[in-house]
C-alpha cells in the first residue's frame, strides 16, 4: 500500500512537471507577443514587480505562457479605463483564481490535492 501511495505521488510530480514548462520565452519575446515594448515590461517590474520573470544564472529574464496571458490581461483592463497599478492587481488574482498560476511549493499542490495521503519529509 505504502509503494502505490508514493507512485501515485510521482506520477503526480512528473505529470505537474509535464503540464508547466519552464519559462522560455526572452523579455523581447514577451514583448512582441503582448506589444508591449520591451522598456516599459522593465518599468512594470521596478515599480510593481510584474510581470515577474525567472532568473538564469546570468541574470537574464525568462518568462512563462501565464505571463503572456496576464499582460494580456492588464492591456484589456487598461482599455476599459482601470489605473494600471489596480489593472495589475486584477489580473494577478484573476490568474490565481483560474488554477493557471504555478504552484510555489509541490508540498502545497499535492497535500491540497490529495489530502487523503500522508507526506514524510526526506
Amino acid at each position: 500500500m505504502m509503494f502505490r501511495s508514493k507512485v501515485l505521488i510521482m506520477n503526480t510530480v512528473l505529470r505537474i512537471a509535464q503540464d508547466r514548462p519552464g519559462p522560455t520565452l526572452t523579455i523581447g519575446a514577451l514583448a512582441e507577443r503582448t506589444g508591449v515594448a520591451v522598456h516599459t515590461l522593465r518599468a512594470w517590474e521596478t515599480r510593481f514587480g510584474f510581470p515577474e520573470p525567472r532568473r538564469l544564472d546570468n541574470g537574464h529574464r525568462r518568462y512563462a505562457e501565464r505571463d503572456v496571458a496576464q499582460v494580456l490581461d492588464v492591456l484589456a483592463r487598461r482599455e476599459r479605463g482601470t489605473h494600471l497599478e489596480v489593472a495589475i492587481r486584477q489580473a494577478r488574482t484573476a490568474s490565481s483564481e483560474s488554477g493557471t498560476e504555478t504552484p510555489r511549493s509541490l508540498y502545497a499542490y499535492l497535500s491540497r490535492h490529495h489530502p487523503e495521503q500522508s507526506f514524510q519529509r526526506l
